[in-house]
């Protein structure tokens, strides 16, 4: 089946291409443009931290063992509040499908999801050191969307992570950064308006704040360096005054990213490797995996 897939990929790639073809989006990259403002990040003193969680999971017969860290880390890679951090085995159930067949005594069948339940912990653990470290600093830097977040707890009707989510966009000094986003809320394209903006200038700036009511944000997209990608920011309230805000994410940035993200990230992330080296240090590697009866 995967040489067919192939085979249509190379049949339709002229037409997939065109989905891409800045010719056919020209009017929303000069929208773009007029947008951006040219601005390059000052020095400042203000200290940042910056938050990121991580997580991961092995499969055995009947069980996962997981892993879940988070912390809260200043640019001089010390810790701003004590990490947080969990080890254990379990099922990771999801949702609970009802109406399925073969559905147990309780009318659903459970869905294990491990990766979901694994980023609930993460946020709540997210969560806490936000509380915890908001005020210690200039600015908390947090990984990821609360946009994203609000509108996922809402639809998905998730009260916990809707509160938890709620009061983050609430809190103030805790600034929201992600380097990818498909959200088309300016445009309304096919694509997200990240793309646009990546294409209206090479050059460091930021585009016009925009301030969602529904949601109590102000998001906007910048560039902290000449030629690198824009990275989308999210601030709880409405402000129009971004730039000292600009100045803070960029003062110490690598690769057009803020320095203590990618702090954040280096320092919690969970790989395959770590999980193997936990597996054996809890003495699971006796146990039968569970791709053991495949010869994997």
């Amino acid at each position: 089946m995967l040489l067919e897939t192939y085979t249509y990929a190379v049949e339709r790639r002229d037409e997939i291409r065109h989905a891409l073809d800045e010719r056919a989006f020209s009017a929303n990259i000069s929208r773009a443009h007029d947008m951006w403002a040219p601005y390059h990040p000052k020095e400042t003193a203000d200290t940042v931290a910056g938050i990121d969680s991580s997580w991961n999971s092995m499969s055995y017969q009947g069980f996962f063992l997981y892993a879940v860290d988070c912390v809260s880390i200043l640019d001089d890679n010390s810790f701003l509040v004590s990490p947080r951090y969990q080890v254990n085995i379990g099922l990771l159930a999801g949702e609970m499908n009802g109406g399925e067949e073969g559905a147990g005594e309780g009318g659903g069948m459970r869905v294990f999801n491990p990766s979901e339940q694994l980023g609930e912990i993460g946020a709540e653990y997210e969560y806490q050191l936000a509380v915890e470290s908001a005020g210690k600093v200039g600015q908390v830097l947090i990984d990821g969307s609360i946009m994203a977040r609000l509108f996922d707890s809402r639809i998905r009707k998730r009260p916990a992570a809707r509160e938890r989510s709620e009061a983050l966009a609430r809190m103030n000094g805790v600034t929201f950064v992600s380097k990818t986003s498909e959200s088309n809320q300016l445009f309304g394209g096919i694509t997200g308006d990240m793309f646009f903006f990546n294409r209206a200038s090479s050059g460091a700036g930021y585009s016009e704040p925009y301030y969602d009511e529904r949601m109590g944000i102000t998001f906007f997209y910048c560039r902290l360096a000449d030629y690198v990608p824009c990275i989308k920011v999210e601030v709880p309230g409405r402000t129009d005054d971004v730039e000292p805000l600009i100045d803070a994410l960029g003062s110490r940035q690598f690769d057009g990213y803020p320095y203590v993200l990618r702090l954040a990230h280096e320092r919690c992330k969970i790989s395959a490797e770590d999980m193997t080296t936990l597996s054996d240090t809890v003495g699971l590697n006796v146990e039968v995996g569970g791709r053991d009866v495949l010869g994997e």
